[in-house]
């Protein structure tokens, strides 16, 4: 009774009054500290701790930026042609090279927020990369760099991956490498008789003043000097693309034009048929030309943008990818871009194809199915796959035929040696006729008739055949040299996806790391003593032979993620280069400038201007 008095008595409680809006505000400022203080000095710290008593050296710790600025003015001293320019990571890498010197082949650095471990030790490469492959996956950091890349073959992962490479991988057989020869002879064919036209006429399509390639000016030269300046970096990327166009697409991408004769004619560059079979020329087939043209010009500026934000320092700041900036805002447009013209691309092919099934890449992938659930790609898949394709199966050929010609304009004696072999394998005289009395494909037969005299209608008959790639071993050892010294990717970029080790030592999971592949391949431990020189010879029994370790060579990865069309890059490298070689000899332009700079490939920040002139 006396408890229900009391609290009849008692005065009502009063609701709990709402949180302001200015300590709500407080406490989300409070939390964002916190979590800013925990990404930027909390958690880089403690795995840097971790990392040292291990015995990982690291570079000096600096909050928010790290090493980025270093970075940010990555590139070497630029040199000219006159001076000699060392080859090696010194010149490719230097800064990670510089570091290398000073903590050794296994160290830390700070990109931002970011605490990635530098490792160039062969035994370590061999558990990323093959060991424990499924444990080191490609990092999100590299994901978000080439964002329109995610999704394919490149930088998917798990049973994705490994569904879609079962998928793609017949497209890269040897039957089908021995099918696109024909393509890559028969574009080398018309690019290198554009050359050779230019040289006659002894008109320069050259290089701008500041020595950077526009691969389109034209300036005369003296008259009958023979002598023309190509930025080879220019046509070798016009070159791949089409190649790469026919073989994956069934039509060529580039809007080159022929270098214009005594009236200053100007002519398309035409293409000469897919893989299919069939000849060019419907209204169709015409619009899936120009649609294959938008697509990689679309891909091409997403790729520019890509590689400028990734050197700008900013993908360091948490979830800039997402915020609404002027320069997301044109990539996002630039990706939209490039999906919508992909799938018009792949609606019009699939048309095409109930009617007439093709043979290259795009039909491959559009008649594939998947082994468990029978289910083919779907059209973003495509997409993913054909942007991929599109993009590093011109970028790496092109690469390496421009650092080639570059090392066999600074050793013309090596020139001349693939110019013999080359001759020798197929022969130098009329179109059809190889040497050993071989057939062409329509059964002709005959002795090669050795090199044809300056202006002959016979340049342009050496036919470059399937049965002609394997036997140019010597061109085969300087394309290996070529990758040794001037790798596609001479950083590739991991991820550890669970905690594991990495030889002696402790990984957390989340742990980057940076694979210094251009260090390992110009170790003198594993290379001897002329690492850092050009020698092809080297290679004369294979890579065993070159140097004492397996993962000492790793120009396209090894593993289950190695470059699946590493075999049909080295094939077109060939073909190009037996047609160049037969027709043309070369040295360096003055105006070059030697600068390699890391984008999604390794590049001539300068161009490639060459000295060209007739083989005589």
């Amino acid at each position: 009774m006396m408890l229900t008095t009391l609290a009849a008595s008692a005065p009502p409680l009063a609701a709990p009054s709402a949180v302001s809006p200015g300590i709500f505000a407080a406490y989300i400022s409070l939390a964002a500290l916190v979590y800013a203080v925990y990404v930027i000095l909390v958690k880089p710290l403690r795995f840097r701790h971790h990392c040292i008593q291990q015995g990982i050296p690291f570079l000096p710790f600096r909050p928010v930026f790290g090493q980025l600025p270093e970075f940010a003015n990555r590139d070497p001293k630029p040199i000219p042609a006159s001076e000699p320019a060392p080859l090696g990571p010194a010149n490719i890498s230097p800064l990670l090279w510089k570091w290398r010197c000073q903590l050794g082949t296994v160290f830390g650095i700070s990109l931002g927020i970011f605490q990635p471990i530098v490792v160039a030790e062969p035994d370590l490469l061999h558990q990323i990369m093959i060991a424990k492959n499924s444990t080191f996956g490609k990092n999100q950091n590299a994901r978000r760099v080439v964002d329109f890349l995610a999704n394919g073959l490149v930088f998917s992962e798990g049973e994705f991956w490994a569904r879609q490479r079962k998928m793609i991988s017949p497209a890269f057989s040897p039957a089908y490498i021995k099918h696109a020869v024909t393509i890559m002879d028969e574009q080398a064919s018309i690019a290198v008789q554009q050359w050779v036209h230019a040289v006659t006429q002894a008109s320069l399509p050259t290089t701008d003043g500041n020595g950077s390639g526009s691969g389109s000016g034209s300036v005369p030269a003296s008259s009958g000097s023979g002598v023309c300046e190509i930025d080879m970096y220019a046509a070798f990327t016009t070159l791949a693309l089409d190649i790469i166009g026919l073989a994956a697409f069934g039509s060529t991408v580039s809007t080159a034009k022929t270098v214009g004769g005594g009236g200053g004619e100007e002519k398309e560059r035409e293409g000469l048929g897919g893989l299919g079979g069939s000849e060019k020329g419907s209204l169709e087939e015409e619009e899936e030309e120009g649609s294959v043209r938008e697509v990689y010009e679309a891909v091409d500026t997403l790729s520019t943008r890509s590689t400028e934000r990734m050197f700008s320092g900013r993908l360091a700041i948490p979830f800039y990818t997402w915020l609404p900036t002027q320069e997301n805002r044109a990539l996002w447009h630039a990706g939209e871009r490039v999906r919508r013209l992909s799938l018009d691309l792949i609606a019009r092919r699939r048309s095409s194809q109930a009617r007439e099934p093709g043979k290259d890449l795009l039909a491959v992938m559009l008649a594939a199915r998947d082994d468990v659930s029978n289910e083919q790609m779907t059209d973003q898949q495509l997409v993913d796959e054909c942007v991929t394709f599109l993009v590093a199966g011109h970028e790496t050929t092109a690469k390496l035929l421009t650092w080639a010609v570059y090392l066999l304009a600074r050793h013309p004696e090596w020139q001349r040696r693939l110019r013999e072999e080359a001759l020798r394998v197929m022969g130098g005289g009329e179109k059809g006729k190889g040497n050993n009395g071989e057939g062409n494909e329509e059964g002709e037969t005959g002795e090669g008739e050795g090199v044809g005299k300056q202006g002959e209608g016979n340049r342009g008959g050496m036919k470059v055949m399937w049965q002609h790639v394997g036997q140019l071993r010597e061109m085969h050892m300087v394309l290996q040299e070529t990758l040794r010294l001037f790798p596609p990717t001479p950083v590739i970029s991991r991820e550890a996806s669970k905690d594991t080790s990495l030889g002696p030592y402790s990984i957390p999971a989340g742990t980057r790391i940076m694979m210094a592949i251009a260090m390992v391949q110009s170790d003198p431990r594993f290379w001897g003593e002329d690492a850092l020189e050009f020698n092809p010879l080297r290679f004369k029994d294979g890579v065993q032979g070159a140097c004492s370790h397996p993962q000492a060579f790793v120009p396209f990865s090894a593993g289950p993620r190695d470059c699946i069309g590493s075999n049909f890059a080295l094939t077109e490298a060939k073909v190009v280069l037996a047609h160049l070689l037969r027709h043309l000899e070369w040295e360096l332009s003055p105006t070059y400038v030697h600068l390699p700079i890391n984008g999604i490939t390794l590049s001539p920040k300068y161009g490639m201007p060459l000295r060209m002139r007739l083989v005589e």
